[in-house]
C-alpha cells in the first residue's frame, strides 16, 4: 500500500509517452485529455502520501521528476507544433537546469535534500496548468490570433512566477549554505511538505 503513490507516479511517466504521441498523430486535444489526467493523478499521488504518511525518499525524487518531465514534454510539442514561440521555451528550460544544478551542488556538498515549497508548486499546478489548457484552445480555432496573443501574454506572466520560484529557491540555498557553514556536522536533512 505505501507505494501506491509512487506505482501512479510511474504511471506519470508512461503518460509522458501517450501525450506526445497523441499530440503528433491523433489529435492536439486527444493529448491534452491526457495532461489532465497526468495532473489529476499527481495531485491525488500527493494527497495520498500525505494522508497515509506514504512519503518514501523514492518518491520525494521521482514525483517532481516525473513533473519536469511533462513539463518539458508540453513546452517541447508546443513549439514544434508552433504554439508558443522558442524564445519563451529556452528560459524555462534553463531555469529549471540552474535549480536542478544548485539542488544537486546542495546535496553533494552538505547532504541537504530540498523538496517543493508552496511558491514552486504554485507556478506549477496554477500558471502553468492554466496557460497549457489556453494553449490548447488555438487548436479549436482556424483564426486564433486572440488566442495566441491571450497565450503569449500567459506564457509570460507564467514565465515571471517561475524566475520569481527560482529567486525564491536561490535565497533558500544560500540561507541553508550560510547555516550549515555554522556546524561542523555536514549531515542535516531539510524536508517540506509538498
Amino acid at each position: 500500500m505505501k507505494n501506491i503513490p509512487n506505482y501512479m507516479t510511474v504511471c506519470r511517466l508512461f503518460m509522458i509517452v501517450a501525450f506526445v504521441l497523441l499530440f503528433f498523430y491523433v489529435h492536439p486535444l486527444a493529448a491534452l485529455a491526457v495532461y489532465i489526467l497526468a495532473g489529476i493523478t499527481d495531485v491525488l499521488d500527493g494527497y495520498l502520501a500525505r494522508r497515509h504518511g506514504w512519503i518514501t525518499p523514492l518518491g520525494k525524487v521521482l514525483d517532481p521528476a516525473a513533473d519536469k518531465l511533462m513539463q518539458g514534454t508540453v513546452l517541447v510539442c508546443f513549439a514544434i507544433a508552433a504554439y508558443m514561440p522558442i524564445w519563451l521555451v529556452i528560459p524555462f528550460f534553463a531555469k529549471e537546469i540552474a535549480q536542478g544544478i544548485l539542488g544537486l551542488l546542495m546535496f553533494r556538498r552538505r547532504r541537504v535534500i530540498t523538496v517543493s515549497r508552496w511558491y514552486g508548486k504554485a507556478a506549477i499546478t496554477v500558471f502553468f496548468s492554466v496557460v497549457i489548457i489556453t494553449t490548447f484552445l488555438q487548436v479549436l480555432w482556424s483564426d486564433y490570433t486572440a488566442v495566441r496573443i491571450i497565450s503569449i501574454v500567459l506564457w509570460s506572466l507564467t514565465l515571471l512566477v517561475m524566475l520569481a520560484a527560482f529567486v525564491a529557491y536561490l535565497a533558500l540555498y544560500i540561507r541553508i549554505a550560510a547555516e550549515l557553514k555554522k556546524q561542523r556536522k555536514g549531515n542535516v536533512r531539510v524536508t517540506c511538505d509538498e
